[in-house]
């Protein structure tokens, strides 16, 4: 009977095994406070990406926050990407309408992500635009591809 069930469990495992999969990228969102800084550190190395939800945005598109420098320097010690969030908060569709329906704005966010990108030397950004309406998804999508654009350009000089 054991033969039998270690038998069923390689046969089981076969196909992840032969299609190359590789284990799953474990995300931590972090907030900033102590409680969480303290829970980083504990798990730092079950971690393959941090999030800090530090960053917003506001209706004229100026990107605000900062991140915490521990974070950082944490991350980088245990090889850990880093890939902070930028927010709309408080999620209000009118104010992210605002936003996304003027190129001023939309060129202040970019911009601003941007410069977060090069100060802090980050592998990657999440943008958690909540409450979009779906009559601004034209004008979210262009902002996206503009964001995209300028993070690539910024890599690559």
């Amino acid at each position: 009977m054991r033969r039998l069930l270690i038998a069923a469990l390689a046969l089981a495992l076969l196909p992840a095994v032969a299609s190359g999969q590789k284990k799953p990228e474990a995300l931590w969102y972090y907030v900033d406070n102590e409680t969480s800084w303290a829970d980083l550190q504990k798990h730092i190395d079950q971690i393959d990406i941090v999030a800090p939800d530090v960053f917003g945005v506001d209706s004229l598109g100026t990107v605000w926050g900062e991140l915490d420098a521990r974070v950082l320097a944490l991350a980088k010690a245990h090889h850990v990407q880093v890939h902070p969030l930028i927010v709309n908060k408080p999620f209000d569709y009118k104010a992210l309408h605002v936003f996304l329906s003027n190129d001023v704005y939309v060129r202040r966010a970019i911009d601003g992500t941007a410069e977060i990108c090069r100060r802090y030397k980050v592998d990657g950004i999440q943008v958690d635009f909540e409450n979009l309406h779906i009559n601004d998804r034209d004008a979210f999508t262009r902002f996206y591809r503009g964001l995209g654009e300028a993070l690539h350009a910024a890599a690559a000089s």
